[in-house]
């Protein structure tokens, strides 16, 4: 769709897929054919790229996430896939989102203090 002649968009600089702290997440399909931003919740989400193979020898590698959110009372939805197609454009495995769809954090390993992490993350520290 194009604006009125002479008109401008206001977007400037480059597009990227790939996840960054403080960019908007690019959408992307799941292997179970749905887009990501489907899943999203209203509060958090991890997007844990781990389903393809074990994580660090855990069995569960958003747990961590879990329950440091559990704790703090921030809501944290997790979604699992793996490593491939569209998602691998994003280049990290482990990708945290805030509310506003906005990539609070990124990483190949999960953080040595979630709860840190998600304290500011939420503004709460």
């Amino acid at each position: 769709m194009r604006g009125p002649a002479g008109a401008s968009g206001g977007v400037r600089g480059p597009h990227s897929v790939r996840a960054r702290a403080g960019h908007h997440l690019a959408p992307a399909a799941l292997s179970s054919g749905g887009n990501v931003f489907e899943r999203l919740a209203g509060g958090f989400t991890l997007l844990a790229l781990t389903g393809d193979r074990r994580h660090a020898g855990q069995e569960r590698p958003a747990a961590g996430f879990l329950a440091a959110a559990s704790a703090l009372r921030v809501p944290l939805r997790v979604i699992t896939d793996t490593f491939d197609g569209q998602r691998a454009g994003y280049g990290r495995r482990f990708i945290l989102i805030r509310p506003d769809q906005y990539v609070a954090w990124t990483g190949d390993d999960p953080p040595a203090d979630p709860a840190a992490l998600l304290r500011r993350a939420a503004g709460a520290g």
